[in-house]
């Protein structure tokens, strides 16, 4: 324990806010699983088999690493080929800085969805 006190006079006492404010909501933004592996269907079935950075060359990311770990996962759900490559990916986030992510290559076929896309393990 220190020797000294510590000096708490000019410190003040704040409520929490019982409703939140528009900049906290602003940070809330999730990506939505279902509506990527959609997204990602459509693209293969318009295109044929694609990388996930051949994706993002259609689709570029703009909700930042949370959305590139949404395609990550979509392609393990539907059991895409993994490469023997890693791929680099630009990463855009909600405030526009941007990120250079190097990602395993995953190859992806419109084949290996299902019909229903709540039958993935998302």
């Amino acid at each position: 324990m220190p020797e000294g006190q510590l000096d708490t006079r000019h410190v003040q006492a704040q409520a929490n806010a019982t409703a939140p404010n528009e900049a906290m909501l602003d940070h809330l933004h999730s990506v939505k699983l279902i509506a990527v592996a959609t997204q990602i269907r459509d693209t293969l079935t318009h295109y044929g088999p694609l990388t996930i950075a051949g994706l993002l060359k259609h689709h570029p990311l703009t909700a930042g690493l949370e959305e590139l770990v949404a395609y990550l996962r979509v392609a393990q759900a539907v059991g895409a080929t993994q490469l023997e490559v890693k791929e680099s990916v630009v990463v855009r986030d909600r405030q526009g800085e941007v990120l250079l992510a190097s990602i395993p290559g995953y190859l992806l076929q419109a084949t290996q969805f299902p019909r229903q896309l709540e039958e993935l393990a998302l």
